[in-house]
């Protein structure tokens, strides 16, 4: 608590002598504050082995005491009261079109806070690197390389949302918080979106509602519960639109330091750039182009450090990741076009209803919608009026699945377009198209909700701007998830695990729909929708299920009621490490030495409460340091012990041993692959 007041107090404090006005600019100023002060004040430990609890909460105070300073030179500024912000909002939810989306997407959203806090982290990604590497630095006392770790994200990532997750480790002594950094990057984005739909011109309802409609998108929903870092890039993001179309001082501070964390916090910020360079070519007025150049190459320069250090470390600015994973595009035809027609494809996306009929299920909510529609319409005497409304938000409802039966005869005809070119290299190669009905962190996109506004809001938005109705950079912000796709397959090869690096183009497109979500026939479709589609995808999460038979199909581990080694072993398949965690978990405490591979549950070898030091061995014959009391050796690797050992437990190739002595010869001990 001391910590989140110290971060709370820079943020607002200097939000206030930066000349904030009104509650959007008041949040997000502090926002990007409050993370800059801790990131940076990390980053500056560092090199003194000083990130540790008392270290990192004294130099939150003196940071914090520096910047209230400030603040009484500059004669106290006071920031912007919440007050309208909220008596707005208050007068904004009696319109029943807002409330019943704020309903729907309030009541999920307490069920996020109780996945977030309430429940272990069992995502993949997590598990390996993203809670692994801030468990490592607290071992180390610093934000530094991991020796001899054989995954690269360990290190050539950029550290910024987990340097979050360490704070949050240091100051509770555990990690029930480490999902903090992504469900306050989930508010932000919220308070974002609405304050780039009011600079473009709409009325606070507008907002409000564009607003709901991006929170309510399942990945967006589903990952906030995580300790990924998607969210927390994305609202770094997301900021600098807002400051792109603002035309104060303190736009030009918050698009400087967002972008610089943005770049601290991940390496996909380098391929929005240009899109965010389109928004502030179209939508900034010229003689502010040298401002906003300023403020980027500064932003830049914030960014800058962790790219040093990875070229310093192995000589890429990446970390080499990108050799590392074959991440690099290939520009011949024969990948990009493919790469381009599986993104455009992927936002037909149905996450959370893998075991219930897309086609019954929506049709089902269509026909639910009509029948509402004529009986509100004769309790009002309305008939026409009403069901005009439930017949356009019916066919909103459809549109999704219309998008699908278009996109079977689209890859039918794009297969045949190809062999007339005689291209059939690139028609055998992309002849499939897979729906995603399952709901994963890292694989799900956006949902029905998505697909049907990228169509009809889309469309909306552009007439209007061609009529000039409204400004062309409206057309920028609309269209930006199909800019963000043409850049990112001119530099990037295809994968399913993409959606999530388009948080922030999906944000600037729902904040251009604002207007469009006023339309009574959209607005209630999308509700009907969302109603759906979110509840969904959050109770059939693949790592954190439910296990409701109707959602999920089966009787499996439940997230609530079973331990978290439960769920893992039988999500992820995970027999051996999960039993080998569980054996020294049982046992007593001491440093592990484990020959980790990529991909391998790294964070699961730490334990809970007091925590056992944890370090890397090479695969490959590595030797096990002298103080090392266990030694994991996962499928696959060999290392070389020296002293005398037992094997506690083995499970399909991986091998727990305990130390009993350190006298005996050096042997080479390897495990089979699996």
């Amino acid at each position: 608590m001391l910590a989140l007041a110290a971060l709370a107090a820079t943020g607002a404090l200097g939000a206030a002598c930066l000349g904030a006005r009104g509650a959007v600019e008041l949040v997000l100023a502090a926002y990007v504050i409050a993370w800059t002060q801790l990131v940076a004040v990390a980053l500056l430990l560092s090199p003194f082995d000083l990130v540790t609890r008392g270290g990192l909460l004294v130099a939150l105070a003196v940071t914090s005491g520096l910047v209230a300073l400030v603040w009484h030179r500059r004669g106290r500024p006071r920031p912007p009261s919440l007050r309208p912000a909220f008596a707005t909002l208050r007068a904004e939810l009696r319109s029943p079109l807002v409330a019943a989306l704020a309903v729907v997407v309030g009541v999920c959203a307490v069920y996020v806070l109780g996945l977030a806090f309430l429940t272990p982290a069992l995502e993949w990604d997590s598990l390996a690197y993203h809670l692994a590497r801030a468990a490592f630095w607290e071992q180390q006392q610093a934000i530094s390389y991991v020796p001899n770790a054989s995954d690269p994200r360990l290190d050539g990532n950029p550290p910024g949302a987990e340097i979050g997750v360490l704070a949050t480790m240091l100051f509770s002594g555990g990690d029930r918080f480490a999902a903090l950094p992504q469900v306050l990057a989930f508010g932000a984005l919220v308070v974002a979106i609405a304050g780039i739909a009011r600079r473009l011109g709409s009325t606070h309802r507008q907002a409000l509602l564009a607003a709901l409609v991006f929170a309510g998108l399942p990945l967006v929903a589903i990952q906030a519960p995580t300790s990924y870092n998607d969210l927390v890039v994305g609202s770094f993001l997301v900021v600098c639109g807002f400051a792109l179309l603002g035309r104060s001082r303190l736009d030009l501070v918050l698009l400087a330091l967002a972008l610089g964390m943005a770049l601290t916090t991940k390496l996909t910020t380098l391929i929005t750039l240009p899109l965010l360079a389109l928004v502030a070519l179209v939508g900034a007025p010229a003689r502010r182009y040298p401002a906003l150049a300023g403020a980027g190459i500064a932003g830049l320069l914030l960014g800058l450090p962790w790219y040093l250090v990875n070229l310093v470390e192995t000589g890429d600015a990446d970390g080499g990741l990108a050799e590392h994973t074959d991440q690099k595009q290939d520009l011949s035809l024969l990948a990009v076009m493919p790469t381009i027609r599986r993104y455009l494809f992927s936002f037909v996306d149905f996450s959370g209803s893998r075991d219930i009929g897309v086609f019954t299920l929506y049709g089902g909510v269509a026909i639910a919608v009509l029948a509402l529609g004529l009986v509100i319409g004769l309790a009002r005497g309305r008939v026409r009026d009403s069901m005009l409304v439930a017949v356009g938000a019916a066919a909103v409802i459809v549109l999704p699945l219309a998008l699908v039966e278009l996109g079977r005869g689209a890859l039918h005809g794009w297969f045949k377009f190809w062999l007339v070119l005689g291209r059939e290299d690139i028609a055998r190669a992309d002849a499939s198209w897979q729906l995603q009905v399952g709901s994963d962190a890292a694989l799900s996109w956006f949902g029905p909700v998505a697909a049907a506004l990228l169509v009809v809001g889309t469309a909306f938005v552009l007439w209007d701007v061609f009529r000039r109705r409204r400004p062309p950079v409206v057309a920028v912000l609309a269209c930006a998830p199909f800019v963000f796709i043409l850049v990112f397959s001119l530099l990037v090869p295809w994968d399913p695990w993409r959606g999530r690096f388009m948080i922030a183009a999906i944000a600037f497109a729902a904040a251009a729909w604002a207007p469009v979500l006023e339309r009574r026939w959209v607005g209630w479709g999308v509700v009907a929708m969302t109603a759906v589609a979110l509840p969904l995808s959050l109770l059939a999460m693949y790592t954190k299920p439910s296990s409701l038979p109707y959602v999920h199909g089966y009787d499996g581990p439940s997230i609530w009621t079973d331990s978290w080694n439960v769920v893992l072993d039988d999500l992820a398949e995970a027999d051996g490490v999960v039993r080998t965690s569980e054996a020294i978990e049982r046992g007593e405490r001491g440093p592990v030495a484990i020959a980790s591979r990529e991909n391998d549950f790294l964070y699961l070898f730490f334990g809970h409460g007091q925590r056992n030091p944890v370090k890397l061995v090479p695969v490959d014959g590595g030797r096990v340091p002298p103080d090392a009391r266990w030694l994991v050796v996962p499928p696959g690797t060999r290392v070389v012990r020296c002293g005398s050992w037992k094997e506690v437990a083995e499970e399909e190739g991986w091998s727990a041993s305990l130390r009993t002595g350190d006298d005996g010869p050096c042997t080479t001990v390897s495990s089979p692959l699996e």
